[in-house]
């Protein structure tokens, strides 16, 4: 999401500068960048900040109102008229958004952890390294007072959403800094542009070869980054059987249903070893919704009723397990790493589901291996 939001981002705010400076892009490219627009706002809410930061922009420099009846405005409306469309034929699903996953949401993601946006832009390296060259960047396009100058304009725009972006989601992870990371690279290579943009004599030449080098060392940069950055928790580094319990019980193309708060354990491994993860909810996020604050034991027996959302992912889960009849079934156990470190999960299910008795029948245990009961089909 954060990817998709930042190319998202970068796609509409330069067609934007283009319409705003009197230029008419292709048809085609305007749907197309109003349309990927509207969904890269929409997949987060902090999103949506960035991209009236914008058109907020847009409005007190130029007021320009018929800027608003254009070809990527359209494209924006083709998307949120199929989500009105969509929740008209469907009105429940609007009702339980409203009513339950936005609360649920609100009320527990610090489960997850929190960091206060007030460290994530001012105590957090990279993003003081952007605020200062974006705040540099928008001087100088200022200073040019030229249609240039108005893009490093709206080029700093981007960067500083790109810091709120990471700062609002109040986590910190590495993959909401990837706005940052992606508006570096950009931010260092306008600010290289504005002061050689007056170059003369020798100088002048040794712009043309940079010119035709930067990109080439931006791009070289970036995939030395990634390089470096790969081994780094789950990543694409070496797995062990003592560390991925999945490795020993599977092969690629088996089916694996997991129980498990934390966000990339197995999760991800799952999808890297090129197993098929059919479980509906593939972090058991509802638990850590529904539990923000450590509650008393009493979750954990039979007498205590699930709340609505817990109770949804209970059904679904159990009904993977029963339909979807994976060959693997994982379930996480003990204390979680990135989640609730209170809420043990398979205690959990084992309380309120039937699912010691469907696994007793189906499946074969083979202990708690890496802190995960594993559970293989007995006709695997």
């Amino acid at each position: 999401r954060d990817h998709i939001f930042i190319l998202a981002l970068l796609a509409w705010s330069i067609l934007r500068w283009y319409r705003y400076e009197g230029g008419r892009p292709p048809v085609g490219i305007a749907v197309f960048a109003g349309v990927l627009a509207a969904v890269g706002a929409s997949l987060k809410p902090t999103f949506a900040v960035a991209f009236a930061l914008v058109e907020i922009y847009g409005l007190l420099r130029y007021r320009r109102w018929r800027a608003y009846f254009t070809w990527e405005t359209f494209g924006v409306g083709i998307v949120v008229g199929l989500y009105g469309l969509y929740f008209i034929a469907q009105p429940e699903v609007l009702h339980n958004y409203l009513t339950e996953i936005i609360p649920s949401v609100v009320a527990g993601y610090a489960g997850y952890g929190y960091v206060s946006a007030i460290i994530l832009i001012f105590f957090v390296l990279p993003s003081l390294v952007l605020l200062l060259g974006s705040a540099i960047l928008a001087v100088g396009g200022a200073l040019m007072r030229s249609p240039q100058g108005n893009l490093y304009i709206v080029m700093a725009l981007v960067a500083l959403s790109a810091v709120f972006s990471y700062a609002l989601q109040t986590k910190g992870w590495l993959y909401h800094a990837t706005p940052i990371i992606s508006m570096f690279f950009t931010i260092v290579y306008l600010l290289i542009s504005f002061f050689t943009a007056r170059a003369k004599g020798r100088a002048l030449r040794r712009v043309k070869v940079y010119d035709r080098v930067m990109p080439f060392a931006i791009i070289g940069a970036c995939v030395f980054m990634l390089f470096q950055l790969s081994p780094l928790h789950n990543f694409g580094e070496t797995r062990e059987t003592e560390v991925e319990p999945y490795l020993a019980y599977s092969v690629a193309g088996d089916t694996v249903v997991a129980a498990d708060l934390d966000i990339r354990a197995v999760s991800s491994g799952i999808v890297q070893e090129r197993l098929k993860h059919v479980t509906s909810y593939p972090i058991a996020y509802p638990l850590a919704f529904v539990y923000p604050e450590e509650p008393a034991q009493s979750i954990f027996t039979p007498e205590h009723t699930p709340p609505a959302l817990a109770q949804s992912y209970l059904d679904a889960l159990m009904d993977d397990i029963r339909v979807k009849q994976p060959q693997l079934v994982l379930l996480r156990h003990g204390e979680s790493l990135t989640g609730p470190e209170f809420i043990d999960v398979a205690r959990y299910v084992k309380a309120h589901t039937d699912i010691e008795a469907v696994l007793a029948q189906d499946y074969t245990y083979h202990g708690v291996i890496a802190d995960y009961e594993v559970y293989t089909q007995k006709s695997s």
